[in-house]
């Protein structure tokens, strides 16, 4: 069994003990110094129960947040001790408990699980019933410490208030429905089921009621071969039965991070996956390819990866040689079974590897479709089909077959002969079947080759294709499918994205803007602004539109090329984009904390404050959702006003922080409250993005360097990055720390960083530098410290620039430390470096304020009632502006224009108390205007529409 294990699988403690801050002097611990990989099928004697002979208890886990008991009932005795594919691991701690067992064959037999005071009771003797075989032995599982209950059977599955999972594909999904078949809502909690076998739909493990269950009985298995099996419950729904059951009140962090104990770990992807992608359903050629990278670049977009639809490919329509079952096969060439290059589109793949790879674009990322089989047009189907012993003259083709050792073993040797080393797979197989084999679990399974196929050849593989069932998170990236256009598909999006953490799937790809037009209007560039900003938080932003129109399901063409929008929403989704490029050094953090703290990147926000009513509202905060430890993000689900030009009236949850500190929303930089609701409005070109008190967000620089006449224009090695493959360097020249104080004395970042492609961060070659801040003497000192690095990996930097921009400050007095530095009036911002840092070195700069209220502490920079000069400075801007262009006549700009000038007041102050007296008076003038502007009583002299929405944005 052991070589059919992904390296994904196998964190070794290595990781963990960078991570965690714990590696020894040499900074690597070797993975042989801690336990054994996750692994181990067979529990520890000494965990198990027999009840009787039909059932088998197995004591998981028992600490003071969690109890997790695996219950078997298998007529005959026929337990299951093998690997399945949703369960790796049950050699865990056994942990302490009791038995009491009745003598007799009809009484009780309890288990009490010391720690939680959790107790397992199960009548021996059937009682008169139906359901499961364990409910008609009144099975059930309570702790009354943790408030948690669970009866086998009862309402619900006997669950209260499950949290939902998630479902195979979303393909053809409008909003919540599919527009063909069955157009019920798409229900995330499986039909209310408290699980389901169905690898088509996966309830997580939370529930409200503290207890989830996730059921094994169905899963296919790992025999002592290293190929699949059957379980020994397969089959045998009347009489056996395989659950597993999670009890753990609100403790929902140690709830999922049990469920990767025993399923596995959250694999990461790729740092470059992190970036911007392209794609299109469209046929693109080698020189379509540089054109579509130089548009980028001559528009100042990063670009970071390709993802080839399957156009790339051969068709075999051109011979009539192929059929699946009898029937010719579809002519297109996704489905042709042929898997060469398209000599008229590629003339020259290699060459076209080589000029990717020097732009850091290489692999691309490809899609395929295994279902058709294997072609005889393939170039080296001769040696394929003797590897799976047919005769390549008189075959036409070779059916699939993913459950075939042969098959696979044949198949992978013609895939990297036929195309490239590329690691990155879109496995698109939703049509056709991989298996004609009932009961097996082809989709996971074919992942699971890919990835083991990849990380033999020293590879981080990374696969794109539909949800495969609980297992699925080791096997990166699930792919939303080809959904439909439409703000109701935007919103049920968020939904999906978060529950599915409950299952621990941490990284979904959306088609960005949606695939599908289906009549919808599917180029509505709101709409596609607003989907381009939601997903420049999530694990990745690709677009990907269908090119061809279909008039029989309504699908007109789609265009995603940003650049061929009004320029509003042109420049509002570039900055998303150049956003998401600076903020990759904390979103690939976040992916390799994950490794330990088992919390997926994109989570619902009850993951984190589980008693908190808010956070499972359907009205605010199930659409809100944490993006790593430190980002909330509370998308922006429905169109503007149109008179207005503005998102009027969005609420936004923000749970409690610590006492006396302030949530800060990223870009505007105000301070509010949290333990409530705000209702707030916003324009096109603004996002609700907060920030915790006390966080350090570890960013870098926007990419701007572009590749000329094959060089990179500066010539010099130094910053900033490029505008093409930035995402793929693992190590940037300058770490950008942005310092969000909101009102808390202390706060802290860290960098986590490995090679960012390669497979070593499962035996610990990787790097933590944390770094710190530290306002003292009521706020008039801030510290801010970079720690010496922890680790190493191949590739590091030994050497950089760490820069520090903390925001909500006025300038300081002196800043020792620095090798330089500036002071933002429009942004209230200080911007130091520190040049050419020994990365194994502390270092560490000191800014002094000349009296609290100008420093990083103050109540006039960051008060909780929302005010942010930075975000009403832009919003008076774009009012002048509107003033002058269509105001009333009898409006003087006079007082537009005092407050359009206090920034540069401001930085002319001199000192930082003449600075705070401009910025107090900006309020008192602000406020005049506003009064001027809503108060015009003539016909002819009241505010356009666009002005009083423009006001209006300036008054929430």
């Amino acid at each position: 069994v052991p070589k059919m294990i992904s390296l994904a699988q196998r964190r070794g403690v290595a990781a963990a003990a960078v991570l965690l801050g714990c590696a020894g002097a040499s900074g690597v611990r070797s993975s042989q110094e801690g336990p054994a990989p996750p692994l181990n099928p067979e529990a520890d004697p000494r965990s198990i129960v027999y009840c009787d002979a039909l059932t088998r208890f197995t004591l998981l886990m028992g600490t003071n947040e969690v109890a997790v008991v695996r219950a078997e009932m298998a007529i005959g005795g026929a337990f299951e001790d093998r690997a399945s594919f949703a369960f790796l691991n049950r050699l865990l701690a056994v942990p302490a408990f009791t038995v009491s067992n009745s003598s007799d064959d009809v009484g009780w037999c309890n288990i009490t699980l010391t720690a939680t005071q959790t107790v397992v009771s199960y009548r021996k003797k059937a009682v008169v019933g139906l359901g499961s075989p364990l409910s008609q032995h009144l099975f059930q599982v309570s702790s009354v410490p943790l408030n948690a209950s669970f009866v086998d059977g009862g309402s619900n599955g006997g669950l209260v208030e499950p949290l939902g999972g998630t479902v195979y594909s979303l393909s053809g999904v409008n909003g919540s429905r599919f527009v063909t078949g069955s157009q019920a809502p798409i229900d995330l909690t499986c039909g209310g089921a408290r699980t389901t076998s169905d690898w088509a739909c996966t309830n997580g493990v939370l529930s409200r009621g503290g207890v989830g269950v996730m059921s094994d009985s169905e899963n296919n298995v790992l025999t002592p071969g290293g190929w699949w099996g059957n379980s020994a419950h397969a089959n045998k729904k009347e009489t056996n039965q395989d659950i597993y059951v999670f009890v753990y009140g609100q403790n929902y962090r140690p709830a999922l991070r049990a469920l990767a104990a025993l399923s596995g770990k959250m694999a990461p992807p790729p740092r470059r996956f992190f970036g911007v992608w392209w794609s299109r359903w469209s046929k693109y050629s080698q020189q379509g390819l540089k054109e579509i990278t130089d548009i980028y670049q001559d528009n100042g977009i990063p670009l970071d990866g390709i993802n080839l639809d399957t156009e790339w490919h051969r068709s075999s329509n051109y011979l009539d040689c192929c059929s699946v079952d009898g029937k010719r096969v579809d002519q297109h060439a996704w489905y042709s079974g042929v898997f060469d290059y398209d000599q008229s589109l590629y003339p020259n793949p290699q060459a076209m590897e080589e000029w990717l790879t020097e732009r850091g674009l290489w692999p691309v990322w490809s899609d395929i479709h295994q279902g058709s089989g294997v072609s005889r047009v393939n170039s080296k189907f001769a040696q394929f089909a003797a590897a799976v012993g047919v005769d390549p003259v008189s075959t036409a083709s070779v059916p699939v077959a993913v459950d075939n050792r042969t098959y696979m073993t044949a198949f992978f040797a013609m895939l990297r002969a036929q195309t490239n080393t590329s690691s990155y797979w879109w496995l698109d197989n939703p049509e056709v079947g991989l298996s004609k084999l009932a009961g097996f679990n082809a989709n996971l399974w074919d992942r699971w080759q890919f990835f083991l196929d990849a990380e033999h050849r020293g590879l981080r593989p990374t696969v794109m294709g539909p949800f495969g069932g609980l297992g699925s998170q080791r096997f990166p990236f699930i792919h939303s499918g080809d959904t439909i256009t439409s703000w109701a598909t935007l919103k049920f999006l968020v939904k999906y994205t978060s529950t599915a953490g409950n299952v621990l799937i941490s990284y979904i790809t959306h088609d960005v803007g949606g695939h599908r037009d289906y009549g919808n209007g599917g180029n509505n560039p709101e709409l596609f602004t607003r989907w381009v900003q939601y997903c420049t938080y999530t694990a990745m932003l690709r677009p990907h539109p269908q090119r061809y129109p279909n008039a029989m399901s309504h699908d007109a063409v789609i265009e995603r090329r940003i650049w061929v929008y009004p320029y509003s929403n042109f420049a509002a989704m570039r900055a998303s984009m150049q956003a998401r490029s600076r903020l990759l050094p904390y979103t690939y953090t976040a992916a390799l904390q994950a490794l330990t703290d088992d919390v997926p990147l994109i989570r619902s926000l009850y993951v984190d404050w589980p008693t908190e009513d808010l956070a499972y509202d359907e009205a605010t905060g199930l659409y809100h959702f944490m993006f790593g430890p430190s980002v909330l993000v509370a998308p922006i689900l429905s169109p503007m006003t149109p008179e207005l030009n503005l998102s009027v009236g969005h609420t936004v949850f923000l749970p409690p922080v610590s006492p006396g500190t302030a949530w800060i929303e990223r870009g505007s930089g105000r301070c509010l409250r949290g333990g409530g609701t705000h209702t707030l409005n916003y324009t096109l070109d603004e996002y609700p993005v907060f920030i915790k008190p006390g966080t350090i967000l570890p960013t870098m620089l926007t990419p701007t360097r572009r590749w000329r006449e094959g060089k990179l224009h500066p010539v010099s090695d130094d910053e900033p990055p490029a505008l093409l493959g930035s995402a793929g360097d693992p190590s940037p020249k300058t770490v950008v720390w942005e310092v969000y104080v909101g009102n808390a004395t202390v706060g802290r970042g860290v960098l986590l960083e490995d090679d960012g492609n390669g497979t070593g961060y499962t035996h610990g070659a990787m790097a933590s530098t944390t770094a710190t801040y530290a306002a003292t003497q009521g706020g008039t000192v801030l510290t801010l410290t970079v720690q010496a690095v922890n680790g190493s990996f191949e590739g590091m930097r030994r050497v950089r620039h760490h820069e520090w921009a903390v925001f909500n400050v006025l300038p300081p007095t002196a800043v020792t430390g620095a090798s330089g530095w500036t002071w933002d009036p429009e942004t209230l911002s200080i911007r130091a470096i520190a040049r050419d840092v020994d990365v194994t070195t502390e270092t560490a700069i000191t800014l002094t304020f000349a009296t609290p209220s100008t420093g990083p502490l103050s109540a006039l920079l960051c008060s909780a009632d929302g005010h942010a000069f930075p975000a009403t400075a832009r919003r008076v801007r774009a009012i002048k502006h509107a003033v002058d262009v269509e105001g009333p006549a009898t409006l003087s700009s006079v007082n537009l224009n005092e407050l359009d000038t206090t920034a540069q007041r401001m930085a002319n102050a001199g000192t930082a108390a003449a600075a705070a007296v401009e910025l107090e008076g900006f309020r008192g003038r602000a406020a005049g205007v506003v009064a001027l502007l809503t108060n015009q009583s003539t016909p002819t002299g009241l505010p356009s529409p666009r002005l009083q929405g423009l006001i209006a944005a300036w008054l929430g």
